[in-house]
């Protein structure tokens, strides 16, 4: 799904001399901005060399090529979650790590523990069926609402096409959930015969925090689920309403991997005194 628009995606592939896929770098055109500025940006994908192919450097030739090419193209920036060791080879390339990006999850059931190893039963993950999958609709108003309330981070510049195109992998089974004043993207996943509710993004026409908790606590009542969680930077706009809800960050794994890549020298000083929303 993500590289279903060549428009908006891009994909480098190398191969051997034998014409055998060895390696995959693959990135997608990101809609970023703060106050007014529009940011030209790829949100990368995961990079992917064959086993065989490990530790030849492969790995830092694909993104290097990928790199000079969104240079060449006038792109300013990436940025990437990455796993630990990803991150090692990442830094070595030149990217820079952001602190603040956190996991905030909170427990709905006090028998969440009991579910996970006492019950023999195992609850099947659901599988949504294309068609019985809603199409999310989210009226302009909500748009303009949220532009205001991020108008001094760095965050998604969301349209009707592209969170359209965002969420477009059925397979996900992307849900909202609707108030008059708060829309809340989300998806159901069973693991260890828990059920987690995971949090994509909300949509406030209202920036308070009453609206927010009532939209989540009605949301808890229609799931029923064990487990909510979301990924957050602290200085997004809503933070401070999932801290008030009893969403909590992992102390064990406190900052997650954030990583940033600046392009060009025009673009070095891009990032300085920003905040991430």
């Amino acid at each position: 799904w993500a590289f279903s628009n060549i428009s908006t995606s891009k994909v480098l592939i190398m191969r051997d001399d034998k014409n055998l896929l060895v390696s995959v770098r693959g990135g997608m055109k990101w809609p970023l901005k703060i106050g007014t500025e529009l940011i030209k940006t790829y949100q990368l994908h995961g990079t992917c060399v064959h086993p065989r192919f490990r530790r030849q450097g492969l790995f830092s030739q694909i993104n290097n090529v990928f790199v000079n090419e969104l240079i060449v193209e006038n792109k300013q920036l990436i940025f990437n979650v990455s796993v630990k060791n990803s991150r090692i080879g990442y830094e070595k390339l030149g990217w820079k790590y952001v602190k603040g990006f956190r996991r905030l999850t909170k427990v709905n059931s006090p028998l969440i523990l009991i579910k996970a190893k006492v019950l023999k039963s195992k609850v099947k993950q659901p599988k949504p069926s294309i068609n019985k999958v809603k199409k999310i609709f989210i009226p302009k108003d909500f748009f303009k609402a949220r532009e205001k309330h991020f108008i001094n981070v760095i965050h998604t510049v969301y349209t009707p096409e592209f969170l359209s195109w965002r969420l477009s992998n059925i397979e996900e089974g992307y849900q909202s959930y609707s108030t008059k004043n708060c829309i809340i993207i989300y998806k159901i996943k069973i693991s260890n015969n828990i059920k987690e509710l995971i949090v994509g993004d909300v949509f406030l026409l209202v920036h308070k925090y009453t609206v927010f908790k009532e939209a989540f606590i009605k949301l808890n009542k229609s799931e029923n689920q064990d487990l909510t969680y979301t990924y957050i930077f602290n200085t997004h706009p809503y933070f401070s309403y999932f801290l008030k809800m009893f969403f909590f960050p992992n102390p064990l794994n406190y900052n997650l991997n954030f990583g940033t890549k600046t392009l060009g020298e025009s673009n070095e000083d891009l990032l300085n005194n920003k905040k991430w929303g």
